[in-house]
């Protein structure tokens, strides 16, 4: 098995993105400040859960606070989403926010969980601290530190996981500009 752990940042940033547009596309015309930003919030919020490699220095991989643990679990996304969205919502934009922002933190996992290496998601913690894979795991995982991505394995695992990442958000930013031309 491939060491290592992570679908790269750009990839998750990607498709974090196209949730965001997708989701700002319903939003009312009344807000083009949220929906504005909308994209980037989630480009964000599905890059956040990798933050988690700092623990290494403390925790082992396999700790369930080491990487792709409790900080890749879908009980960590709910708090994270909605504490985000009680910051930065009023009335019915939270919801709009905390649904897309706990979408793109799941797009995370369930990429990660495509990958062929590493020790699996915490996807269920702390009900289960088992790590979980997809059966299909088509993504070859991406060696963790700059200098390492930017060699042969990592420009390898880019190319796999952009055939992924571009036509979703090739399909929002067409979704985007059909809905934007209807409502004019």
């Amino acid at each position: 098995m491939l060491r290592g752990g992570v679908a790269s940042a750009p990839t998750h940033a990607l498709i974090g993105a196209a949730i965001g547009l997708i989701a700002g596309t319903w939003v009312a015309p009344e807000s083009p400040r949220l929906r504005r930003w909308l994209p980037a919030w989630a480009a964000l919020a599905a890059v956040l859960p990798d933050a988690d490699v700092i623990m290494h220095a403390w925790v082992a991989y396999s700790h369930p606070f080491g990487h792709r643990g409790a900080f890749h679990s879908i009980g960590f996304y709910v708090v994270a989403a909605a504490a985000s969205a009680a910051l930065a919502g009023r009335g019915g934009q939270r919801a709009l926010i905390a649904v897309t922002l706990f979408s793109a933190l799941l797009s995370h996992s369930l990429l990660d969980m495509l990958t062929n290496g590493g020790l699996g998601i915490a996807l269920f913690w702390p009900l289960d601290g088992t790590r979980l894979f997809l059966p299909w795991r088509p993504i070859p995982v991406s060696p963790i530190g700059i200098g390492r991505f930017f060699g042969a394995w990592g420009l390898r695992v880019l190319r796999v996981e952009l055939a992924f990442a571009l036509p979703l958000f090739a399909g929002a930013i067409v979704l985007r500009k059909a809905v934007d031309r209807r409502a004019r």
